[in-house]
């Protein structure tokens, strides 16, 4: 079989198939793994301002729900202080806190 010389247009149009048969390789493969390692967790989300602090992830069981509900009062706590018992359980229900100074909690679950 001999061998052709290509163009340039003819190479980067080649190099152009390649890389696109590579890219759908590879996000075939992502999606794969992303379906992989999915998680059942419930999280507290921290956020100041609109941008992200920190995450606190636990397991979606009864533990990891009692784990998640004291580490988002203990964020309440620890931006405010003392608050009445009944506004901790309702923001807890809610699943959302939010102060004055722009500091809010989110309490939420990802299936």
């Amino acid at each position: 079989m001999k061998h052709m010389k290509l163009t340039p247009y003819q190479r980067a149009e080649c190099n152009m198939k390649k890389q696109a048969r590579l890219h759908y390789y590879v996000g075939k493969r992502k999606e794969s793994v992303r379906k992989a390692i999915k998680l059942n967790t419930v999280n507290v989300i921290e956020m100041t301002d609109g941008d992200f602090q920190g995450i606190h992830s636990f397991a979606d069981d009864v533990q990891g729900n009692r784990r998640a509900e004291k580490v988002f009062e203990r964020c309440m706590k620890e931006n405010v202080g003392s608050l009445p018992e009944q506004d901790y359980k309702d923001a807890v229900e809610e699943g959302y806190w939010a102060s004055s100074t722009g500091y809010q909690l989110f309490l939420t679950h990802s299936f």
